[in-house]
């Protein structure tokens, strides 16, 4: 519609559309961010580093590439460039190959539900530590709307939100049902009451999606769900390459979250533990796993950003240091 109203190139429109989002989705990682660390740099750092995908650094080797191999120079340098492309696909393909499920970007490169969906993910995450750490029936309100606009606009994002948080609340009371801060399962109840009554409120858009199996068929035939997806080997493979930088980062973090064992902190462990076990072992379709890889990826790399200031701080002494850092960032 924009683009009809406009001369504008309907890359150029869409790519404003989505910046709107973008910008959500950096405040609700923020958000969720604020709820475990008070300093700003490492809030924002959670921010910057999550939605770069820890990839930003990775174009500085275009300049070693034109130093080194059998084409070098200014053909190199041209022929890289001449990779960047106009248009959706190109634009993403590009962005994808260079950083691919952990660069944030790319899935803001063309509007989609997608892009509101995460949005809302984030924001439910948030919502429901909220929850989890107060009671408070508000929490529990806007954790509905959330999760409803989730599956209306994108089902896997509500759908992955609720297969990793529903497991991950009870092990909340399992820990601390003898203690006086979560030692109820009212709250456990009340959550699920939540899920029930979202899924329930978007049947009606669900059930035509639920009932178009005709991917799932045509996977089977071709070896089963998971053997298309690919062994746990294989993909742990791609969990690892997209965290690779933030996983080590990302151990600090939570040996201090699990050290506290406060409710709100044992969720978070929690349903990021059963969203990395569903992305290794659950079933799925290539499109449907690709959302969990993406939920993942910025689960971790929120818990691994908050060490970044301290490491940048310690090797931003000498300049060995620095060039092993832009190096183990890229």
């Amino acid at each position: 519609i924009m683009h009809k109203a406009t001369t504008a190139d309907p890359f150029t429109m869409m790519s404003l559309v989505s910046a709107q989002f973008l910008v959500l989705m950096g405040l609700a990682i923020y958000l969720v961010s604020r709820l475990f660390v008070d300093t700003l740099g490492r809030n924002m750092a959670a921010v910057i580093f999550t939605i770069l995908g820890g990839s930003s650094f990775g174009y500085l080797l275009w300049l070693p590439r034109c130093l080194i191999g059998d084409n070098r120079g200014w053909g190199e340098i041209s022929g890289s460039l001449a990779q960047i492309q106009k248009g959706v696909i190109g634009t993403t393909s590009f962005i994808n190959n260079a950083g691919g499920v952990a660069w944030i970007v790319a899935k803001y490169m063309h509007s989609n539900p997608m892009v509101i969906a995460s949005v809302l993910f984030m924001l439910l995450v948030y919502f429901v530590l909220r929850y989890v750490e107060d009671r408070r029936g508000s929490w529990l309100a806007l954790s509905f709307v959330s999760l409803t606009g989730a599956l209306l606009f994108h089902a896997i994002s509500g759908i992955a939100f609720m297969v990793i948080s529903a497991p991950a609340v009870f092990v909340v009371w399992l820990m601390k049902r003898r203690s006086p801060d979560f030692g109820s399962f009212r709250p456990v109840l009340a959550l699920y009451a939540v899920f029930f009554l979202a899924t329930i409120v978007s049947l009606p858009y669900l059930y035509p999606i639920i009932g178009q199996r005709s991917e799932v068929q045509s996977m089977q035939q071709g070896g089963g769900i998971l053997a298309m997806m690919g062994s746990p080997v294989r993909r742990a493979a791609a969990i690892g390459m997209s965290c690779l930088v933030f996983i080590p980062l990302a151990i600090p973090s939570v040996a201090s979250l699990a050290r506290k064992r406060s409710p709100k902190n044992l969720f978070f462990l929690a349903m990021t533990a059963f969203l990395l076990l569903y992305t290794l072992f659950g079933p799925g379709t290539y499109h449907m796993m690709r959302k969990f890889y993406f939920y993942a990826f910025v689960l971790v790399a929120i818990m691994g950003s908050w060490t970044i200031p301290a490491v940048m701080k310690r090797f931003w002494t000498s300049l060995p240091k620095k060039l092993l850092l832009v190096f183990l960032m890229a």
